[in-house]
């Protein structure tokens, strides 16, 4: 397994330095305005940036990777991922919502949350061939000791639960004894799925930002210079932080790495 995770490492840093080009030409020429293949060059982003999802797996796999921890309303993630998730599980499965207006927040990595999210429509799509209905919820829910003693190694507290089923073919008991095992994968028979992700209860409010890595336009300029060093030649177009200072997660887009400079050079950065 050791051995698989530096592989899987090792995969995903060369390919964030492909990706981190990728997004960056893609975002340069969107910048023009009067170009004349806006909605090619759009989906050549949107197919980047869910490869960029597939090396955070990777990444997340070989522990490698760097976890942005932020306060986030997970309505508003459910909501950023409608789009996409519709797209990924075609005409034939419906998908619905079902958001509590009063829940708490939570403290988690977004890209992290909308990898749940993505794996499980995708299991769930592959478990409805013949179309279905896939629906997703959001609760509070409050777990006294009791009940977190007949689901050990659970805690009690206060959480907020994000619930995600179908009405797809569903797992046996062996299926579901070994259900979150590395590279267990089957496609059994039964009545439907259903998840339940329990996340801590945060009483702060949340400041969330789209997912989709969209900014509101503000300009991101100054007159320092900036030194970057970088051995992959269509990754050094532009600035980028020392190690230790503020990090910066490849792959990035220039408005990306713009914001994060002048959020350092101001002393905003956390």
């Amino acid at each position: 397994m050791e051995s698989v995770g530096q592989l899987a490492g090792g995969i995903a840093h060369d390919f964030n330095n492909l990706l981190t080009a990728i997004l960056g030409f893609c975002e340069l020429i969107l910048e023009d305005q009067n170009t004349s293949h806006r909605s090619e060059l759009e989906e050549i982003k949107h197919a980047g940036e869910r490869a960029a999802a597939l090396t955070r797996q990777l990444l997340a796999f070989s522990r490698k990777q760097v976890f942005h921890l932020e306060l986030l309303d997970l309505n508003a993630v459910v909501v950023n991922m409608e789009t996409v998730l519709r797209r990924l599980i075609g005409e034939d499965v419906r998908l619905t919502s079902t958001l509590s207006s009063e829940i708490g927040r939570v403290k988690a990595d977004p890209s992290q949350i909308e990898q749940v999210l993505l794996n499980l429509a995708v299991n769930a799509r592959d478990a409805m061939p013949g179309g279905g209905v896939l629906r997703i919820g959001t609760s509070n829910a409050d777990v006294d000791e009791a009940l977190a003693e007949a689901h050990a190694p659970n805690a009690s507290g206060r959480f907020v639960v994000l619930t995600v089923s179908d009405t797809g073919c569903g797992m046996d008991s062996e299926t579901q004894r070994r259900v979150f095992e590395p590279f267990f994968t089957t496609k059994p028979k039964g009545k439907g799925t259903s998840f339940r992700v329990y996340l801590p209860r945060v009483d702060e409010p949340a400041a969330m930002k789209s997912l989709s890595g969209v900014y509101p336009a503000a300009p991101a300029r100054g007159t320092e210079t900036i030194l970057m060093v970088e051995d992959d030649d269509g990754v050094r177009r532009h600035g980028v932080l020392e190690t230790g200072v503020a990090f910066l997660q490849k792959p990035f887009t220039p408005l990306a790495l713009a914001r994060k400079v002048r959020e350092v050079l101001d002393g905003k950065a956390v």
